[in-house]
């Protein structure tokens, strides 16, 4: 039987080490680039949903890591077939986050970023859909630094309305559109609160509606 040197045995552990995290690193990047790429913009910690918001990038780390994680682990016709699968996994992986990024959510710049009385939270608008579009509403805070957070507070079907503005009116977001108006009341940390029609809307005679924000 041979023996291998101690000396040898330490070297061959930490690559098996080195490969094992590796590996484990690779399957968490693509995990978390799953949310991104079926086109989900949750609710949390806007420096992390923004770090997540990069499905091509996590892709191609984790491709990286996993090529990394067969080298090290597999040898000989093992070794082959680990890197097939990587690459292979690599490439569906960063093409899905490209074509995710080419039909992608929209920011309506017009009604992102208006800011509440107190400057403490402002709103964000996506668009998304071509035929049938709609309207996802947010508010985000903004004096809390690496706690900010961002809270959905609905969505409004673009195909049947257009929204004109939204403002602020004592503690409540006024979404006024081309079919009336609606107010969603948000407590000081932007979490959404009960949703009641607004009839002190700047809106023509012939507006009707009522106006409907759903569950997105």
């Amino acid at each position: 039987m041979t023996v291998i040197p101690a000396t040898r045995q330490e070297p061959a552990r930490r690559d098996r080490r080195a490969g094992v995290v590796a590996t484990g690193l690779s399957v968490a990047l693509y995990a978390a680039s799953v949310p991104s790429g079926l086109g989900s913009d949750f609710d949390g910690y806007i420096w992390a949903a923004r770090l997540l918001d990069h499905q091509f990038l996590l892709g191609a780390l984790g491709c990286t890591l996993s090529i990394l994680g067969a080298v090290t682990l597999l040898r000989g016709w093992r070794l082959g077939i680990g890197l097939a699968v990587a690459l292979s996994l690599g490439v569906l992986w960063t093409g899905w986050g490209a074509l995710g990024a080419a039909f992608a959510d929209s920011h309506d710049e017009r009604l992102s970023g208006v800011e509440n009385p107190d400057r403490t939270l402002r709103t964000r608008v996506l668009l998304s859909g071509f035929v049938d579009p709609i309207y996802e509403i947010q508010v985000e805070q903004t004096d809390r630094g690496l706690l900010n957070r961002r809270f959905t507070l609905g969505c409004i079907d673009g195909d049947a309305l257009s929204i004109d503005q939204l403002r602020w009116d004592d503690g409540a977001l006024i979404v006024d559109s081309s079919a009336g108006a609606v107010a969603v009341t948000v407590d000081e940390g932007g979490r959404p609160g009960y949703i009641r029609p607004f009839p002190d809307s700047s809106l023509d005679e012939g507006s009707v509606g009522p106006v409907r924000l759903y569950p997105c």
